[in-house]
């Protein structure tokens, strides 16, 4: 009859080793497509803390094709995140075309770009972004690019955007650009020196310090 630390041995010798006599890690050097099939099965909270594993899983669950945070009670995320992969992980959620409400609350020293995908998005309907440093705050994208999208948006608040660079928004809140726009709520725009809303639809308008 075979002890425990036998068939321990056993269980390890299938593992295969390199020269160097070091076990070798095959699971991991698989592709990210094989690899997101491993954990599938369970919910977004579990497979957030495979970051844990390696170097190769710390990014590996944000770049899942379908993040479900309805396993979530309640539906909430916090994660320690770069801005970079903040924007990825927030455009890469909307572009499919399934995300109705996001609310997105930032903690950094430096600035987030405003969301490219949440323009052009034809499900969103409620859109916040706080940034809570009063040292750096959010960009919005070049007037060219924010102007003719936000189709389907119905709710916007933003809080803490810097706009020294482009100090007017009078061509942003139309009624081309947010045809179904109801709530807008406006906190601490730094640089802003003109602002002209004409929507028809908006409901409620709140514009602060």
């Amino acid at each position: 009859m075979e002890t425990r630390p036998s068939k321990r041995k056993k269980l390890i010798g299938f593992a295969e080793k390199d020269e160097g006599n070091h076990y070798i890690n095959r699971i991991s050097d698989l592709p990210d497509p094989i690899l997101h099939h491993i954990p599938l099965s369970l919910p977004i909270k579990l497979i957030a803390q495979t970051s844990i594993l390696s170097k190769r899983w710390r990014s590996l669950w944000s770049s899942f094709p379908d993040l479900d945070f309805t396993t979530m009670s309640p539906a909430t995320f916090r994660s320690y995140l770069s801005l970079l992969d903040l924007n990825w992980l927030i455009n890469n959620a909307i572009r499919h075309n399934n995300v109705h409400e996001l609310d997105v609350e930032v903690t950094s020293d430096d600035y987030l770009n405003f969301p490219c995908e949440v323009i052009r998005s034809n499900s969103l309907c409620v859109f916040k972004l706080k940034s809570l440093n009063l040292e750096a705050g959010v960009k919005l994208l070049p007037s060219k690019v924010m102007t003719g999208g936000f189709q389907s948006l119905q709710t916007l608040s933003l809080l803490l955007v810097d706009l020294h660079e482009q100090s007017s928004l009078l061509d942003l809140f139309t009624e081309s650009s947010f045809p179904r726009l109801k709530k807008l709520n406006l906190e601490v725009f730094y640089g802003m020196k003109h602002l002209k809303v004409s929507c028809r639809a908006l409901e409620d308008f709140t514009l602060e310090s």
